[in-house]
């Protein structure tokens, strides 16, 4: 789209108000998925979530992140 700029800031990296109406619905689905496995900890595998990661930390202090590098000459291969 020619406004991709202005979705990825208010999609993605939430530099409108957004930041909490998201933060919100997401809580509420991460709680949803907590209570349907019965699991104690919840892996969330989102890329786009690496750029949230100072928004997650407001709700979820003690969260921790994995970051995971691949070659992509080696990532590109394989596709």
């Amino acid at each position: 789209p020619n406004d991709y700029k202005k979705i990825y800031s208010e999609a993605i990296r939430f530099d409108s108000n957004k930041s909490s109406m998201w933060l919100n619905a997401y809580s509420k689905l991460l709680e949803r998925i907590y209570s349907y496995t019965n699991k104690s900890l919840l892996i969330i595998k989102n890329p786009s979530n690496t750029s949230r990661i100072k928004f997650l930390l407001k709700k979820y202090p003690n969260a921790k992140f994995i970051h995971i590098y691949r070659n992509p000459v080696y990532v590109y291969l394989s596709t």
